[in-house]
């Protein structure tokens, strides 16, 4: 589960990357109003693959 705050409207992007900087997974792209957000991560990638098991960062 990935949680986020806005204080406002924002345009917002959340992405899941690997630890060489690669973006994996694109969960979110778009403007939101202020407000508390959750998401979910499948452990997939772009096009669907299974990721393998590691360390991934969310930004």
């Amino acid at each position: 589960m990935i949680r986020y705050q806005l204080s406002g409207i924002s345009d917002t992007e959340v992405a899941v990357y690997n630890l060489l900087g690669q973006r994996i997974r694109l969960l979110m792209q778009g403007r939101q109003a202020a407000g508390a957000y959750e998401l979910t991560w499948n452990g997939r990638d772009d096009v669907g693959r299974e990721v393998s098991s590691g360390f991934y960062i969310c930004e």
